[in-house]
C-alpha cells in the first residue's frame, strides 16, 4: 500500500519517537520507535541510497550526490499541512513497538516492510523522495530528542543487509536493510 501521509513526535515519557502513517486507501498505523531503530533506519536508508548512485558514479560522487539529494529533500518537504486521521486503525489505537525492517528499492519505487513484536508486517510502497523525506523527519525528531544519531554513521553490527546481488555483511553499502 502506498503512503499518503506520515507525521512523528518524540514523546518525553517514553524516549520513543511515535510515528503515524497513513495510506492512500484510509488506513492508519501508529508505532513506536526505538533510537537503535532510527539509527538503523537512517544509516540503511542512506547506504541504499548511496549504492545506487554508486552503481552510475565513483563512490565519493555517490556519497556528495546523496548528500545534495537528502539536503534538498529537508528543504522540500511540507511539515505545515495537517495529518490526517484516519477511522480505520488495522493494528489498534495504540502505538506498537517496531522490531524490524527490510529496505528495498526498485528504480525510484522504495519498498519498505515493517515488522512489529506482535509479529505484524505493514508493507508499504513509497517514492525515494518520500523516503528521504521521512529520514529528514526522524532527524529532526532525534535531534530534539538529544538522540546524537550522526546520519553518517556506519549500519550497526547486528543489522545484516540485502543487496541486489545477495546478502552482504553490514560493512558496505547497501541496496537493502533489515534489522532485527
Amino acid at each position: 500500500m502506498s503512503i499518503h501521509q506520515f507525521t512523528g513526535e518524540w514523546v518525553t515519557a517514553e524516549d520513543r519517537i511515535r510515528l503515524r502513517i497513513n495510506t492512500g486507501d484510509g488506513h492508519e498505523y501508529r508505532f513506536w520507535l526505538t533510537r537503535h531503530f532510527v539509527a538503523a533506519f537512517m544509516g540503511g536508508a542512506r547506504a541504499l541510497a548511496v549504492q545506487v548512485l554508486a552503481q552510475q558514479h565513483p563512490p565519493e560522487i555517490a556519497r556528495a550526490m546523496d548528500e545534495f539529494r537528502q539536503q534538498s529533500a529537508g528543504q522540500q518537504a511540507d511539515f505545515s499541512r495537517t495529518f490526517e486521521t484516519q477511522d480505520h486503525l488495522p493494528l489498534g489505537e495504540a502505538p506498537v513497538l517496531l522490531t524490524g525492517m527490510t529496505i528495498n528499492l526498485d528504480g525510484d519505487q522504495v519498498t519498505v516492510v515493517l515488522g512489529t513484536a506482535a509479529a505484524h508486517e505493514v508493507r508499504l510502497q513509497i517514492t525515494e523522495t518520500m523516503l528521504r523525506g521521512w529520514v529528514d523527519l526522524l532527524d529532526r525528531l532525534q535531534q530534539g530528542a538529544g538522540w546524537q544519531i550522526s546520519p553518517d554513521r556506519d549500519l550497526p553490527v547486528d543489522v545484516p543487509v540485502q543487496g541486489p546481488d545477495g546478502p552482504r555483511g553490514p560493512q558496505g553499502p547497501a541496496a537493502g536493510q533489515h534489522l532485527h
